[in-house]
């Protein structure tokens, strides 16, 4: 069985890492589409900068989608590592926003169709949100006013 890999995902500050990287200020359910309205620290990036920027986060085709408080999703992902069921990177070395590749959850699922979806972990300051999905698309959002 293959292990569980998280791949950090680039944003305009390169990868971000640390708690406070993303703040979480909306949320937007359709039903079919999730639409995530964010705060990224630039400080917190691998490419920073002394900014924070508003974004707008939208996963389309979403067929599941969990939120998980942060605290909580951590101690969860303990006890899976100490059960040694597999290997998660999503210690201290997981970024804020990352691509799970070799998926447990889309493993699960035994038609064609499962090739086609995406499992994305977005670690907020309160929240975890896990979401397979087709694509997601991350824009951002400029003030007008300036």
């Amino acid at each position: 069985m293959q292990n569980e890999l998280y791949m950090p995902i680039q944003t305009i500050f390169g990868v971000l890492v640390g708690r406070d990287a993303i703040s979480l200020n909306n949320t937007h359910w359709d039903g079919a589409n999730l639409t995530l309205r964010i705060s990224m620290n630039g400080r917190l990036g691998s490419n920073p900068k002394n900014e924070f920027c508003d974004c707008i986060l939208s996963f389309t085709e979403v067929v599941a989608f969990t939120v998980t408080e942060f605290d909580t999703w951590h101690h969860q992902i303990d006890i899976v590592e100490d059960a040694d069921i597999y290997e998660v990177n999503s210690g201290s070395d997981s970024s804020s926003f990352d691509e799970v590749l070799n998926s447990m959850w889309i493993k699960r699922w035994t038609n064609a169709a499962s090739q086609h979806y995406h499992h994305y972990c977005l670690g907020t300051y309160d929240n975890v949100f896990n979401i397979i999905c087709q694509e997601f698309v991350l824009e951002k959002i400029v003030d007008l006013n300036h």
